[in-house]
């Protein structure tokens, strides 16, 4: 665990994960909170921490054999809470946790998580943030605008934003039109 640690330039904390015992197959089961108790309190960190200790890992989740059936592994709702709020595709998540992708789906859904989690935003509310992007960049279609907006940390759905900028500026929507670029036409002359 000490090299992986002052691999990432971690070693203040080699004592406190020496004296906890901590693995780096525990290092993907720990929350947030447990990170910080240890003394990383980075996100940044704790996450280059444990993508390294899953590549020196070599034990998948524990099975919990109590329930009928095949047994189930046991992932903590708060390691699968804090990896998705961070930002983790579905695919690293498994690869992370030593599972498959359909194991993470399923885990979500029964805790009640979701990738995609859209606030209750008012149609008000979102014309109000989509103009204030707009009075700053007017020149920006709804991919880059989205984009501004996810950095406010207002995620919302495509349709909707599409509908907002469709009302709020329909002549920015044609002047980005006219703009485009149109396919060429390249005409063969036959040289036989």
């Amino acid at each position: 665990m000490n090299e992986i640690l002052n691999k990432l330039g971690l070693s203040g904390v080699c004592e406190t994960f020496e004296r906890e015992k901590i693995t780096p197959d525990i290092v993907s089961k720990l929350s947030a909170h447990e990170m910080e108790m240890l003394g990383i309190s980075n996100r940044t960190d704790i996450m280059r921490l444990r993508i390294e200790s899953n590549k020196h890992g070599c034990f998948k989740p524990s099975k919990d054999a109590s329930l009928g059936g095949a047994p189930q592994f046991n992932i903590p709702k708060t390691v699968l809470e804090n990896l998705v709020e961070n930002g983790f595709k579905i695919i690293d998540i498994a690869r992370l946790l030593a599972v498959s992708e359909r194991t993470v789906y399923r885990r979500m859904m029964r805790y009640g998580l979701s990738k995609q989690s859209f606030p209750t935003l008012t149609d008000d509310n979102l014309d109000e943030h989509v103009t204030e992007v707009i009075k700053e960049f007017p020149f920006c279609g709804d991919n880059m605008i989205m984009q501004l907006l996810r950095q406010k940390g207002i995620n919302i759905q495509r349709y909707r934003l599409r509908e907002s900028i469709h009302i709020l500026n329909p002549t920015g929507i044609s002047e980005r039109k006219r703009g485009r670029l149109h396919r060429r036409v390249h005409l063969h002359v036959n040289t036989q």
